[in-house]
């Protein structure tokens, strides 16, 4: 179970310094690490865990200011034709 948690953590802080690395970089995307726990034994009555787990690595970002982006670059290269 700790082994999961310091891998898991481990790859937490490399998407961060990645983030802290592409600070000024055009164009770039923070990303963030999602954890998940994984499957837990049973013994009897009880469940014991068995750690966590790297789920997914997302990219945020302004859906909104994304669709508006696109939608004049479109317009834009619709009136320059």
């Amino acid at each position: 179970m700790g082994m999961s948690g310091l891998s898991a953590g481990q790859s937490a802080l490399m998407v961060t310094g990645n983030n802290i690395a592409n600070a000024d970089t055009a164009g770039y995307s923070r990303q963030q690490t999602v954890q998940g726990s994984k499957a837990s034994n049973q013994f009897g009555n009880v469940y014991i865990g068995t750690g966590t787990t790297l789920a997914d690595v997302r990219r945020v970002y302004n859906s909104y200011l994304d669709a508006q982006l696109q939608t004049t670059t479109s317009l834009n290269s619709d009136s320059a034709a």
